[in-house]
């Protein structure tokens, strides 16, 4: 009996490993590379669910194949730590209140918005309350919680109650923002072509 009990212990050993191979081998293979997705990191009230795919589609870029969204609302007892590990890690832009913002470094952890690219990818500043520091152009209010004025209606809803302004801004340490971010091996510049879309929806 107990030869037998081995024998099965090595036969579901056998199936065990080969299992997790080739688990590990559709992940390394299948799963998208930081070069072909965006991530966004929304703080909002709530969010419309298919903006992934409306997104996707509204951009139509052969070397964009997925879009992430973590939606997390200000008031989440898990907020801050999303921010940090998920926001400030992963994603590529992020829609931020104020009052967070004064709690960042944003000339470092952001990058400048520069009318001399921007217009490249069509993006047109003009109707839009900036966020500058010194003179430079960091984020872009989305949201007005003084008149309820939001600039992202097609995928984004914020709550009428919100005393905050929502910002929007690309992360420097974005792999997808060209050569205007920090990170040295950027290969996109598909940040600047999500960010057109949500800010000028087809």
């Amino acid at each position: 009996m107990r030869v037998k009990n081995y024998r099965f212990l090595g036969y579901f050993g056998v199936i065990l490993v080969s299992i997790l191979f080739w688990l590990s081998f559709f992940t390394i293979f299948y799963s998208y590379k930081d070069f072909e997705q965006v991530q966004i990191f929304i703080t909002s009230h709530t969010y419309y669910s298919n903006i992934e795919n409306q997104l996707l589609e509204n951009v139509n870029e052969n070397t964009l194949k997925n879009i992430v969204v973590t939606h997390v609302s200000y008031d989440d007892d898990n907020y801050d730590s999303a921010l940090v590990t998920v926001g400030m890690l992963d994603s590529d832009i992020l829609i931020l209140p104020e009052s967070v913002l004064n709690h960042h470094t944003i000339e470092y952890e952001f990058i400048e918005l520069s009318d001399s690219y921007l217009d490249i990818y069509g993006i047109d500043l003009s109707n839009f309350e900036l966020l500058t520091i010194s003179d430079t152009v960091y984020a872009i209010k989305v949201y007005d919680s003084e008149t309820k004025t939001s600039y992202l209606n097609e995928y984004v809803s914020f709550s009428y109650e919100d005393t905050n302004d929502y910002y929007i801004l690309i992360n420097a340490s974005s792999i997808n923002a060209g050569d205007y971010g920090i990170v040295e091996q950027n290969t996109t510049t598909n940040v600047f072509k999500v960010l057109k879309e949500l800010l000028d929806p087809k």
